[in-house]
């Protein structure tokens, strides 16, 4: 898997983006240079990120989970390319690295994977890829259907894209990746209340 920023920006920001998660997710309502997992200290990274405006305080994240832990391999500078996801939309073959995550309230969890697609067609993670506990249960993928502030997270995160996440886009679970691109994506779940040790897979 390749990924264009160095890697001491990609570090940067996986940190960074845990803060403004947080942030967001205390919000929500619900009805190319090779990967290097070295961690990088930033000084930026204690930078404290305000609730984006337009998200009310309706719920609270959790951030002291300790099942999302493969989730958040790539800002804990842990990943290997053993913890790549690998699937293939229709036309396309891409994969997917875990970069970090939040758990909110009711057992939600908000999860940011950089996504490369190797093409030859645009594709997307629209049930490409789910969740799965320690207890062999898998968790899909959710979008604006199942969690109804989907969207406003999803520009919430992104206003500050700039700042946290460089050149590349922030993307929804939906949103096509062009054939050679890669970009971040946002992924909503719901996982049980004793789900543990939560892991991304390809979708079955």
């Amino acid at each position: 898997m390749t990924l264009r920023t160095q890697p001491t920006r990609l570090a940067a920001i996986a940190l960074l983006g845990t803060t403004v998660l947080l942030a967001a997710c205390s919000g929500t309502s619900r009805s190319a240079a090779p990967f290097d997992p070295s961690p990088v200290a930033s000084p930026v990274a204690a930078m404290l990120t305000p609730t984006p405006q337009g998200v009310g305080q309706a719920h609270a994240a959790r951030d002291d989970s300790r099942r999302l832990d493969s989730l958040q391999k790539g800002q804990a500078g842990t990943a290997t390319r053993d913890d790549i996801v690998n699937f293939s939309p229709p036309d396309a073959s891409m994969g997917a690295l875990p970069m970090l995550a939040v758990e909110f309230d009711d057992d939600w969890v908000a999860s940011i994977v950089a996504a490369n697609n190797f093409g030859p067609a645009p594709g997307n993670l629209f049930h490409q890829v789910q969740l799965r506990d320690r207890q062999g249960r898998r968790f899909d993928t959710l979008g604006p259907g199942e969690f109804e502030d989907y969207e406003r997270l999803l520009a919430s995160v992104r206003a500050d894209q700039t700042g946290f996440f460089g050149t590349r886009d922030l993307v929804s679970y939906a949103e096509p990746i062009e054939a050679g691109k890669d970009a971040f994506v946002l992924l909503i779940f719901h996982v049980a209340a004793d789900s543990e040790d939560l892991t991304m897979i390809p979708a079955q």
